[in-house]
């Protein structure tokens, strides 16, 4: 989507970046340029942002600086007979940049150093669309081509979305099943009570697959233990107290059986919400952990969803506009051999972390021969 959205203005975007390239190209040109800033009482600088065309997050950053910086480049362009952006294309530019934010802002949370769980997807997701659709009925007919092209891949993407990835959201206290019923409700409109009803069966056919693994390897409960309790000569020999609460027990747990019961997941859809708390971080492992008393069998059920990483990408080549080349070997990987491949490494990156923290404070003594034979092999370091 990025990369449709920035073909529409890939020449105002241009022009800016030769503006900045012209500016950087020199200190002389730096220097007369700190000169206007002074005088326009701004912060000086070193240098400005000059992107990687195929690095899209450099192409926010650049935007960003010199649109900070814009009155300053006009001034600078008019003084010293260099081409500079239209007043057009530098409206051009803060257009891009909004949706480019937006983008960025999702590709953070999505390929993060240490992977999110799952339950983000939807709302992260969500925000871009409300975005596109915002912008989609602006009057400016740039932003109408901008939207109507990354729409149509949005489209096509939301409507496969994964079901296990809208179940995660479910399975977070904040949002449950009425946040999907929100989203659907603007989404597809005709079609949401049908999308919604089918969201709801998988949610449900996948939580019975977890009460039918637990009914096999049951725990004995407490009355199974008391029915249990010795044989025929050993209950005539309990005082009688003890036989009727055996025998209450007993009736109790035929009359339970009459009647229909409630599952955990019933009881969990129909809990309120928890309040969202935008300043506040939420673990949601650490939620459901504290919770299993509550739902022992959802909680097993919300442990093996949210364990699915929301995304297996790094932002390094998320970022990348470049393409990317699947070989025949990596595209035959069976699941089995994938899911070993991010659970190492992620145990490595944790491993190199723990390193790093500690090689912070040590220090490596090393003599001067030892030191000037490194040199020789690996070059002069401090």
């Amino acid at each position: 989507m990025v990369q449709d959205g920035m073909k529409i203005i890939h020449e105002a975007i241009e022009c800016i970046r030769e503006i900045v390239r012209y500016v950087s190209a020199s200190p002389s040109r730096m220097q007369a340029f700190n000169e206007i800033l002074q005088h326009m009482r701004l912060p000086a600088r070193k240098g400005l942002t000059l992107d990687v065309p195929t690095r899209w997050n450099s192409t926010y950053e650049m935007l960003h600086d010199a649109l900070g910086y814009k009155d300053a480049l006009i001034r600078y362009a008019t003084e010293h007979s260099c081409v500079c952006p239209t007043n057009d294309e530098w409206k051009k530019a803060s257009i891009i940049l909004k949706f480019l934010e937006a983008f960025l802002d999702a590709t953070k949370v999505f390929s993060g150093c240490k992977y999110p769980t799952s339950n983000l997807y939807l709302k992260e997701v969500w925000g871009i669309r409300a975005l596109l659709m915002d912008e989609s009925i602006d009057t400016d007919e740039t932003v109408k081509q901008l939207t109507n092209e990354m729409l149509k891949k949005f489209n096509k993407y939301w409507s496969q979305c994964n079901n296990l990835l809208v179940i995660a959201s479910i399975l977070d206290p904040r949002s449950k099943l009425i946040f999907v019923e929100f989203c659907y409700q603007k989404a597809f409109e005709l079609e949401c009570k049908k999308k919604i009803d089918d969201i709801r069966a998988c949610l449900f056919q996948l939580y019975n697959k977890y009460v039918d693994a637990t009914r096999m390897h049951p725990s004995m409960s407490s009355s199974e233990r008391t029915s249990n309790f010795g044989g025929q000569g050993d209950i005539s020999s309990v005082s009688s107290k003890k036989k009727i609460g055996m025998d209450f027990a007993q009736f109790r747990s035929q009359s339970s059986s009459k009647r229909p019961k409630r599952s955990e997941l019933d009881s969990y859809l129909d809990d309120d919400v928890l309040p969202d708390l935008e300043n506040k971080e939420f673990d949601i492992l650490a939620w459901w952990k504290s919770n299993a008393a509550v739902y022992p069998i959802l909680s097993r059920m919300a442990r093996d969803v949210l364990a699915i990483p929301v995304s297996t990408v790094s932002s390094e080549s998320a970022f990348s506009t470049g393409g990317r080349v699947v070989d025949q070997y990596r595209s035959s990987l069976s699941p089995s051999t994938v899911e070993a491949l991010v659970c190492t490494q992620d145990w490595l990156r944790e491993q190199y972390d723990e390193v790093a923290n500690c090689s912070s404070s040590v220090t490596l003594n090393v003599d001067d021969d030892t030191l000037d034979s490194w040199s020789g092999q690996f070059g002069r370091t401090e």
